[in-house]
């Protein structure tokens, strides 16, 4: 069973399981990488959106799946307002 973690401040890192922080730490590392070069991210999410200039990549919080793989495979894009799925951009191997 995968589990989600929404992580906005840092106490929200004390909701993960002592034996998955490693995991969870390493892909915030991964997505702090993503976030301080946003430019080729928000191309592709304006170029599947057809939306030029809508969208920005960082949100305000880190969502964590602890599914037991290691990095970051795809981002899902999703409406603000209901959090249903818009689209995915995919940075690894395909699942």
């Amino acid at each position: 069973m995968t589990l989600e973690y929404r992580i906005k401040l840092l106490k929200d890192f004390l909701t993960v399981p002592p034996e998955s922080i490693d995991a969870c730490v390493a892909d915030f590392k991964v997505w702090l990488e993503l976030a301080r070069k946003p430019d080729g991210l928000n191309k592709q999410m304006n170029d599947l959106l057809d939306a030029e200039g809508s969208l920005s990549f960082c949100d305000d919080s880190f969502v964590w799946l602890n599914d037991g793989l290691s990095g970051i495979l795809h981002i899902e894009i999703v409406d603000g307002r209901d959090d249903s799925p818009i689209g995915r951009i995919s940075l690894g191997e395909s699942e």
